[in-house]
């Protein structure tokens, strides 16, 4: 058995012979009796996401992370930041 804390990031998942990309946004994993269970704080799948909406959102985000001055306001800008990334990965896959 495994249980592991996953990152925001890109999954990809084989449905059928296709592979396709799911933006996740941090949550668990576990890995047990030959299983996999994903919970996740939330999902998107790449081919929903705007491409240029992505885009433009991961220019808006490297913005704001670059003038995020306090902690608190750097900490929620990486993160926002991150997921701008996560989302433009998905949808260019």
């Amino acid at each position: 058995p495994l249980l592991t804390a996953l990152d925001i990031g890109v999954m990809r998942v084989r449905i059928e012979k296709d592979w396709t990309p799911i933006v996740l946004m941090g949550g668990f994993a576990e890995i047990e009796n030959d299983k996999l269970t994903i919970l996740v704080n939330g999902a998107e799948e790449g081919s929903k996401i705007d491409k240029e909406a992505a885009q433009k959102e991961l220019e808006e985000m490297t913005l704001l992370f670059n003038e995020a001055t306090g902690s608190k306001e750097r900490i929620q800008a990486t993160q926002n930041l991150r997921k701008a990334r996560a989302r433009v990965q998905a949808a260019t896959a």
